[in-house]
């Protein structure tokens, strides 16, 4: 609760604080009192500041209202409302003469020819940025062979890894094929042999029925 109640006391302080109405009015007031102020930094006394104060700066309540509250807040109000509309046009008069400068100073350049010397200089600045410029375009040519070159390999290499795991299917189907073809031939035989099996095994059956006691 307590800590709530500071923050919006915070809140407030900084939202007066920051209003314009207020900046303009202290500041007013203290152009407007600047004896005022004078006299309580100064080294006098106490005493004689107030003393001096109440006979000389604020000797009626006249003084009291037009140099503490009318006047600063008069002020105030002239530097919000009446004072952006000539500092704008004088902005745009001070832009619109800069622009005019550069204007006349670029027709200038334009119009006045280099030196020898200057034109040495720029030849030799001109050239060096060619050999830069090469130099830089080499290097990444350089790198994106190197990294062609990467590619390339990672491809062949993927390349063998594919045709490795195609043969190793290969070889795996040939070998169910094998076991199935296996299975096939030992289902034949076991169906070729089952009348036989069959038959000694019902003869053995028999043979037991008939003599119990041969085991």
């Amino acid at each position: 609760m307590f800590d709530d109640l500071t923050t919006a006391i915070k809140a407030q302080l900084y939202e007066r604080a920051t209003s314009p109405l207020l900046g303009s009015f202290i500041v007013s007031w203290c152009i407007i009192n600047y004896k005022f102020l004078l006299v309580i930094f100064s080294s006098l006394t106490a005493t004689e500041k107030i003393t001096y104060i109440e006979l000389n700066l604020f000797a009626t309540p006249t003084d009291y209202l037009l140099k503490g509250f009318i006047g600063p807040l008069t002020a105030a109000l002239a530097l919000i409302i009446i004072y952006p509309y000539p500092a704008a046009k004088i902005y745009e008069i001070a832009r619109t003469h800069r622009k005019n400068l550069k204007l006349i100073q670029k027709r200038i350049d334009d119009d006045t020819p280099i030196t020898r010397e200057e034109e040495k200089i720029l030849k030799k600045k001109l050239a060096n940025a060619e050999i830069e410029f090469e130099t830089e375009i080499n290097r990444k040519k350089n790198e994106i062979s190197s990294l062609t070159s990467e590619l390339d390999q990672q491809i062949e290499k993927n390349n063998m890894q594919a045709l490795k795991i195609t043969e190793q299917h290969k070889e795996l189907e040939t070998s169910n094929a094998a076991i199935e073809e296996l299975k096939r031939e030992l289902l034949a035989k076991f169906n070729e042999h089952w009348p036989l099996v069959d038959s000694v095994a019902s003869r053995a059956n028999q043979i037991q029925k008939k003599d119990p006691n041969s085991e």
